[in-house]
């Protein structure tokens, strides 16, 4: 009987704990802005519908030539609300509110506000069970740093390529 007993309590356990696997992969949000002022605050648009519960990382700490994140920056997580949501959402992140546009649940956001630079930054997201841990799911990333030497910069570096080895700086991102 014991046996038994334990045997549908496991069973219950079993079906009815979920195990909530990440699906997103590069290219399913877009970033369609990006504000370095007064309040730090970025928005994108999801391209697939999110399922509640999804976790993206977003960060401006800069990814390395060496394929590591630099650290001393600041990440926010956000987390899709109860329902989910359809793709073509757009969500604003200031701080550490989110909000959807045409308004509605806009998920939750924990960690540490972006302090984003007036003179370049990057935000990357992407998914990590762990903050900053690989492996890394890389979705998408918006750069607002382009240098040139012909200015004074200390390299110079392209829209398309980034910063490369020059990704040093708190601003850089190779």
């Amino acid at each position: 009987r014991i046996g038994k007993f334990l045997l549908s309590a496991f069973l219950v356990i079993a079906l009815n704990t979920s195990v909530k696997a990440q699906t997103s992969v590069a290219g399913d949000i877009a970033f369609s802005g990006y504000t370095s002022t007064v309040t730090d605050e970025f928005s994108f648009v999801l391209l697939k519908a999110f399922p509640a519960g999804e976790l993206i990382r977003f960060t401006c700490n800069g990814w390395l030539n060496t394929s590591v994140f630099r650290v001393g920056e600041e990440t926010v997580n956000w987390t899709v609300p109860a329902g989910g949501l359809p793709a073509g959402t757009e969500i604003l992140i200031s701080g550490l509110t989110a909000t959807r546009a045409g308004g509605g649940a806009a998920g939750t956001v924990t960690g540490t506000a972006l302090n984003l630079s007036t003179v370049g930054d990057q935000v990357i997201a992407y998914y990590s069970a762990v903050e900053a841990v690989a492996p890394y799911i890389f979705i998408s990333a918006i750069h607002m740093n382009v240098y040139t030497t012909l200015i004074g910069d200390p390299f110079s570096t392209t829209a398309a390529a980034w910063d490369g080895a020059g990704a040093n700086t708190s601003n850089g991102s190779a």
